[in-house]
């Protein structure tokens, strides 16, 4: 989604994804903008909304869903994938509304961890 909002760019296809929360047929995800700007974009039903977010905001939010707005916290990870392994994460993806990069941490935590994992 891009917005302008109070003469500001928001864009969750070139901000850095923090963290994100599904249930209930709403899904938040906290954004931060190379500029070091955040903000959530939530979506529902048939819309979604984005909203800038103080830093106080941003850290509560991050802490309340188990995630951390250190960015040297997180390690990049480069995947090969087959094409036919691409074009099923891409509609897993589409299907719940995500990124890409969401999809594969979302499959990794299915994998990886059990319900008793509070700490994701």
């Amino acid at each position: 989604m891009k917005k302008i909002i109070n003469g500001r760019r928001y864009n969750t296809d070139t901000a850095r994804l923090i963290g994100q929360s599904v249930g209930d047929g709403i899904t938040e995800a906290l954004h931060r903008k190379q500029t070091g700007e955040y903000f959530l974009h939530v979506v529902f039903g048939d819309g979604e909304t984005l909203t800038p977010i103080t830093p106080a905001e941003a850290e509560a939010w991050a802490k309340a869903h188990g995630c951390s707005l250190d960015i040297d916290a997180y390690t990049k990870l480069w995947l090969k994938l087959t094409p036919q392994m691409a074009k099923r994460l891409r509609q897993y993806a589409e299907r719940n509304q995500m990124s890409l990069n969401s999809a594969v941490i979302d499959a990794l935590k299915k994998m990886l961890y059990t319900e008793s994992d509070d700490h994701l």
